[in-house]
């Protein structure tokens, strides 16, 4: 039996407000508010502010990098487990500046918060951006959508 589909969005019309790096940066993570179990079924990420560039992905099931401070997380430093044994998805990558990094899995890709227990959940997941250039202000929508694990 199919489950029901879910999705939330950080942009200018979405669920949150978009992801801002600042200038200077190349490398960032993000906290995002969300179920802490599910099956990823989809992730788009693109750049709708700022100077194009191609860029990076990672998606963790924990806490992996800094995060940074604005988002909905609290600024904790990152823990000692390696990011590769965190990955909810593979590294994905954009490397023509101005195109949306899109992904799609019919199955999805199992997700479940590692942070929190079974009866107490941290409901968040972390997408952390690495852009090949690092010069202004940068404005970065995403989309996440699953199919929630109960």
């Amino acid at each position: 039996m199919q489950s029901h589909e879910y999705e939330k969005q950080w942009s200018a019309g979405g669920d949150y407000a978009p992801l801002v790096m600042p200038a200077g940066t190349q490398s960032l993570c993000f906290a995002l508010p969300y179920m802490h179990a599910a099956m990823i079924t989809k992730l788009v990420v693109k750049q709708v502010d700022g100077t194009p560039t191609p860029f990076s992905v990672n998606l963790y099931n924990r806490q992996t990098c800094d995060v940074y401070p604005s988002s909905s997380s609290s600024s904790a430093p990152a823990s000692s487990i390696s990011p590769e044994i965190c990955k909810v998805i593979p590294t994905q990558r954009q490397g023509v500046p101005g195109l949306a990094m899109e992904l799609f899995h019919p199955d999805g890709y199992s997700f479940r918060n590692m942070e929190g227990s079974l009866s107490v959940p941290v409901r968040q997941i972390y997408i952390e951006l690495i852009l090949d250039e690092h010069a202004a202000d940068s404005v970065w929508e995403v989309a996440l959508g699953c199919r929630p694990k109960y």
